[in-house]
């Protein structure tokens, strides 16, 4: 789609410099690679997820905005593992695997806020040590350069479930 790669590349195309990828180095370590496609593959999913926790947040303001910057932050993860995967040539994601991953959740409906909040804080904060990880594992430099971002916005995302968990628990303690 023209327009939806133009503006991919606006917004991403800056946070990283695809041409300095070195294809050799980053092929060295083909588990790293395929730990990424994992990742993205589960980010690729996220804005699915965001779409379910929307709704059950419908009347929470500050809760849909957390998940409408959720759902963009892992896009972004998503469009710039799954990018680097293809430039390096290495078990690129495909279209049909998203869908595969997004249709094991088709008909889930979320139901409990604070489950959902707890799961959500915890996954996040997994994901943040995850990216943190394999900055240990690459050596490869624009790889490098992305995972510490990524892994700071997986902390940004647990803050923000931890916050709307305290709000929830400050306006009714039987919560906690």
């Amino acid at each position: 789609m023209t327009t939806l790669d133009f503006v991919n590349g606006k917004i991403f195309d800056s946070r990283a410099d695809w041409k300095a990828i070195d294809k050799e180095l980053a092929l060295k370590n083909t588990k790293c690679l395929d730990l990424l496609h994992e990742a993205c593959l589960i980010e690729a999913y996220l804005p699915v997820y965001t779409s379910k926790m929307n709704e059950l947040f419908w009347d929470d303001i500050a809760a849909t905005s957390i998940f409408t910057i959720e759902a963009f932050e892992a896009y972004g993860h998503y469009f710039m593992s799954r990018k680097y995967l293809d430039i390096v040539g290495y078990n690129p994601v495909t279209d049909e695997e998203v869908i595969k991953v997004r249709e094991k959740d088709k008909g889930v409906v979320y139901t409990d806020k604070v489950r959902e909040l707890v799961n959500f804080m915890g996954t996040e904060h997994f994901a943040a040590e995850f990216f943190k990880d394999l900055i240990q594992l690459t050596e490869e430099p624009v790889l490098r350069g992305l995972l510490p971002r990524f892994s700071a916005e997986e902390v940004s995302h647990s803050q923000f479930a931890f916050d709307l968990l305290a709000e929830m628990i400050e306006a009714d303690p039987t919560v906690k």
